[in-house]
């Protein structure tokens, strides 16, 4: 037979803990779902800017008019450094200015950019993999950031029902305690 504390006294605290507890855990459901729409929005957001940088760039090629350093590298993923280039617009007008173009590259070198409309160098458009990354992380950073919350919410409520059972436990102990005493050293 199992045994049951279902007739047993319950201190308040026991009872403020698992009401806190069933509300802590509703909330975690909301914060999941508030993330899951979070992120959803934010990827939305981010394609519809990935299409609008599409359609406003334009790729084409440079031409590097001077080699590019060979400088060891500690950071693979860097190994990029400014040089001068040139490069056409799409109205064919030639463009001089710097890029960043891999290390160990020889003048002459085409490295893919893309354009502006005034033909200015400007960073790729956004891809598909980068909308889903900044919508992944958001609702993740969502989910986090609520979770931590809730955590200190719940560690608040444990310390305080902690704090109250001791100082509980004191008054009582301080009552029976001196007849216990006097009962032992008989």
């Amino acid at each position: 037979m199992r045994p049951t504390t279902a007739g047993l006294p319950r201190r308040v605290t026991d009872r403020v803990e698992d009401v806190v507890a069933w509300a802590l855990l509703a909330c975690a459901l909301f914060v999941v779902a508030v993330g899951v729409v979070t992120g959803i929005a934010v990827y939305a957001a981010s394609v519809q800017r990935a299409s609008a940088e599409a359609a406003e760039r334009i790729p084409t090629t440079a031409v590097l008019v001077q080699d590019v350093p060979n400088v060891p590298v500690t950071n693979p993923s860097i190994g990029r450094m400014p040089v001068a280039a040139t490069w056409h617009d799409a109205d064919g007008v030639v463009h001089t200015g710097v890029i960043d173009a891999g290390v160990g590259l020889v003048a002459g070198a085409e490295v893919p950019v893309w354009l502006d409309r005034s033909g200015a160098v400007v960073p790729a458009p956004m891809s598909a993999l980068d909308a889903e990354a900044v919508g992944f992380s958001a609702g993740v950073v969502v989910v986090l950031t609520g979770g931590a919350v809730l955590a200190w919410i719940w560690w608040v409520v444990r310390r305080a029902a902690a704090v109250r059972n001791a100082a509980n436990w004191e008054r009582e102990w301080a009552r029976v305690g001196p007849a216990w005493r006097r009962e032992a050293g008989r």
